[in-house]
């Protein structure tokens, strides 16, 4: 079977899984927007946001490294000995973290003390399972994993709302539930002799391993830091229910981040284990074109899509929303091209390089955030997202020859996906009837005419695989 074939069946496994927990993102966004109020929203969403910060940050981003030194035939580690290693070191720092949490609000009120610790604890173990399992090559029991995730969400979530208990107390204790079900599930599979073998503990492998990983915090934290300083800004200038209202945005725009992040699932991997090899260059060009021609189309149907579905499903409350998302989609499309670049650093080991560089567009955006949301509102902190983003991917497409041929990016196809993607959102804004449905379908065909190579493959291999 051919490497792209097998590529192809390797995104279509990791998409079943991952697309299981966007959709449940979407299914559910109306229940909570209609039971709650605009501050109980965004306060859920700052907290979220902030626990998606403090996982790498307190785990030291050390289950990037489980996959990268599991992958790399050249790593000369011992590699049975890496995740217990790491499990332990990642034990430790969880117990400090929470005894700093329990002394720091002992003096400092926080609403839901509990049920925040709760949900950062869940969250913090079953993360890192998921990596565990990436690590191990176990794609299948990372993909259902994530089903039983958003089965399980789905199913408490109609419970409560059916019994009137949906509060917000109870939406903590939901998602807590449901991290705690799917890492009892991956320990049973994974085998708890892999995980916790204290026998097998090599300190001497915690300073390379640290020194991979501590550079990537930036890369793997930079979306949910610009994410949240967008909610912090927005709550010191306007108020939580702004951040609520942002919120949905958010949610909704960064579903076709996910595309990106089911593909880097693969081709980070395959990055791993090709490294060193002279072709690579000329491959990630052409795999870079594809990608960026599937985001822009990806756009063009869910910008409509999103639009429709806040007007006709998500409370009318939260309607505003809908006007901020053509800037965070199009923010996200160049995260997302911008995370394919880092890779780069992944491979090569010069994490220092992804440090850097997400540290510009971070601060870049916190200034434009101070400067622009005051003036303009929500406005603001859309467009300081976008261009922070689009910074980040101009300053990495610069400095990238040796990881991608650059002479070979098409910049046509680039511009072309984005002058479409620029008129979709100008024409949106057009108080045109049926101007959604309209642009829906244009959308849908536009991408079938755009990627109907990758389509055509894509088909070829379920084909393949029904036979």
């Amino acid at each position: 079977m051919s490497k792209t074939k097998i590529l192809i069946k390797d995104y279509l496994l990791y998409f079943i899984g991952n697309s299981s927990t966007r959709f449940i993102t979407l299914l559910l966004l109306p229940f909570f927007t209609k039971t709650l109020t605009k501050e109980e929203y965004g306060y859920f969403e700052i907290v979220n946001a902030a626990i998606l910060i403090l996982v790498p940050i307190i785990s030291l981003q050390l289950s990037e490294a489980v996959l990268r030194f599991k992958l790399d035939k050249k790593e000369s580690a011992d590699k049975t000995n890496v995740i217990e290693t790491i499990t332990s070191i990642i034990t430790i720092t969880a117990i400090i973290s929470n005894i700093v949490f329990l002394i720091i609000t002992e003096f400092v009120s926080l609403p839901y003390k509990t049920e925040c610790l709760l949900f950062f604890n869940t969250f913090y173990v079953s993360s890192y399972l998921l990596r565990i399992a990436r690590g191990l090559g176990k794609r299948a029991l990372y993909s259902s994993s994530n089903i039983l995730y958003s089965l399980t969400l789905a199913l408490s979530v109609a419970f409560f709302y059916l019994t009137n208990s949906l509060t917000l107390n109870n939406i903590f204790n939901i998602y807590s539930i449901s991290n705690f079900i799917i890492s009892i599930y991956l320990i049973l599979r994974i085998g708890a002799r892999n995980l916790f073998s204290f026998s097998k503990i090599e300190f001497k492998y915690f300073g390379i391993l640290l020194a991979y990983s501590v550079p990537l915090l930036m890369e793997t934290m930079n979306l949910w830091v610009m994410d949240l300083s967008d909610r912090f800004v927005i709550k010191f200038y306007i108020g939580l229910d702004a951040v609520g209202i942002y919120g949905v945005a958010y949610k909704l725009g960064i579903s076709i981040y996910f595309l990106q992040v089911i593909f880097n699932l693969i081709w980070q991997e395959e990055s791993f284990k090709e490294h060193g090899n002279e072709k690579v260059p000329v491959k990630n060009a052409f795999i870079f074109n594809n990608m960026a021609l599937l985001l822009f189309s990806a756009f063009t149907v869910l910008l409509p899509f999103f639009d429709l579905y806040i007007k006709l499903f998500v409370d009318k409350r939260y309607i505003e929303a809908s006007s901020y998302l053509a800037l965070i989609l199009g923010g996200i499309i160049f995260s997302s091209l911008s995370s394919f670049w880092g890779i780069k650093y992944q491979v090569s080991k010069n994490t220092k390089g992804s440090l850097f560089t997400s540290l510009i567009g971070g601060v870049t955006n916190i200034i434009l955030n101070i400067l622009l949301v005051p003036i303009i509102g929500l406005y603001g902190a859309a467009l300081s997202t976008f261009i922070s983003f689009l910074f980040i991917f101009i300053i990495r497409i610069r400095n990238s020859n040796f990881y991608i041929d650059t002479s070979l990016i098409s910049i046509k196809s680039l511009m072309f996906g984005f002058t479409i993607s620029l008129i979709f959102g100008i024409v949106i804004t057009v108080n045109i009837p049926f101007v959604d449905y309209l642009l829906l379908t244009s959308g849908i065909i536009f991408s079938f005419l755009f990627n109907k190579n990758l389509i055509s493959k894509v088909y070829s291999t379920l084909i393949g695989k029904i036979e």
